[in-house]
């Protein structure tokens, strides 16, 4: 469960172990009812559960935590490794190539996703950061491009910054509501990114 994506009818059958042994039904002769909604039994004990796992999420979980270390840990030989057959330019975040993935390849690709939905960029020289692409925006979504400019609009963060490493607030304000606006003026751009 650690490094491969289990099938849902594996996870199934160990939910189903699970659900059977906490309730002494081993005999398939007896008819006996679920005296409480098993998904009740998958709450923390703090939330009146009794802190089972379900397998389908923890599965999940694990696959992120191995995901997040592919990020972290780039100087590892098998991070190494996964570099040179799946992703280019160090960064697993970016689309990878797509002949003939591994097993383990396609479940630390869905603990990525997991990670993609809910990572944002700590924008420091901006040189990394795609504005229309990437969460950079503290408690904000990805930005829309604006449809109603018709000059080129600028990709990465560094193109919002000015000579100084400040804000170009003119160019800010043109291109964003004010609320965001606001939102990206409270961020202290300095030297490299980091997610």
């Amino acid at each position: 469960m650690q490094i491969l994506a289990l099938p849902k009818e594996t996870l199934d059958k160990l939910d189903r172990v699970q659900r059977d042994f906490w309730w002494k039904k081993d005999d398939s002769k007896k008819k006996g009812g679920y005296i409480k909604a098993w998904n009740n039994m998958y709450r923390p004990k703090s939330q009146g559960g009794l802190g089972i796992k379900n397998p389908h999420k923890f599965n999940i979980a694990l696959l992120t935590k191995l995901s997040s270390r592919v990020i972290i840990e780039k100087e590892q030989l098998w991070v190494k490794l996964l570099e040179a057959k799946y992703f280019d330019k160090g960064n697993p975040m970016e689309p990878t190539r797509n002949y003939e993935l591994s097993w383990i390849w396609k479940s630390i690709q869905k603990g990525l996703n997991i990670i993609k939905g809910n990572y944002t960029w700590q924008v420091k020289n901006g040189n990394q950061v795609k504005i229309w692409e990437d969460h950079w925006i503290p408690n904000e979504d990805i930005v829309k491009q604006p449809t109603d400019i018709e000059e080129p609009l600028p990709q990465k963060v560094n193109e919002l910054l000015n000579t100084n490493g400040e804000w170009n607030y003119d160019l800010v304000t043109s291109l964003f509501t004010p609320e965001i606006k606001e939102k990206i003026l409270t961020i202290q751009p300095r030297e490299e990114d980091s997610d």
